[in-house]
């Protein structure tokens, strides 16, 4: 008898964690039962530490602003976060004050790009711009939108029949017809 309740008592453990465990992996999907899409998100990971004399724990106002310059020029970008300090070093997400986060078109040209970093205090100017660069994996990524290195318009074979001006099809008329590992036939 004691046994038999066991293995009542185990199987009503085993079908309560498969019930939790499906939901959980239900909750993580958010539209509307659909396949989750997996999106790339547009927050950059920044750390730093500010020097201000008197000031190394709390929170302060910080902008971020991204130009395409190492000096001067004028913002691409820019954001207020509000930063807590702890020993004058901070981390944050770049673009986390927006749902998009740091528009991507900011990238496509490949251009290098500088973060600047300014406290906004008193007497406050902005720190010595730094240089933004790729991990591993980004630059990899990059590789994707290449064949081998050469883009897929190297690819493309230019025939007479779509030369402009040309009255050839580019449908196939025949479709061949397989009839052995050796041999196709026109259907």
């Amino acid at each position: 008898m004691k046994s038999a309740i066991n293995v009542v008592l185990k199987v009503v453990v085993m079908l309560l964690l498969c019930s939790l465990a499906s939901l959980g992996i239900a909750a993580q999907c958010t539209n509307d039962g659909n396949e989750c899409a997996q999106a790339v998100p547009h927050f950059v990971k920044f750390s730093g530490t500010l020097k201000i004399s008197g000031l190394s724990t709390g929170v302060v106002p910080i902008r971020f602003v991204i130009y395409s310059v190492s000096n001067g020029g004028t913002p691409l970008w820019q954001e207020v976060q509000n930063v807590d300090l702890d020993q004058g070093k901070f981390e944050v997400s770049l673009g986390a004050t927006s749902s998009e986060g740091i528009p991507m078109t900011l990238f496509e040209s490949g251009e290098s790009r500088w973060l600047g970093v300014q406290a906004l205090l008193p007497g406050q100017e902005e720190e010595q711009r730094v240089l933004l660069v790729s991990v591993p994996y980004a630059v990899q990524a990059e590789n994707a939108q290449t064949l081998g290195g050469l883009p897929a318009s190297a690819f493309a074979k230019v025939t007479a029949s779509t030369q402009p001006g040309s009255t050839e099809s580019l449908v196939p008329t025949t479709i061949p017809l397989y009839e052995g590992v050796a041999t196709a036939n026109s259907s």
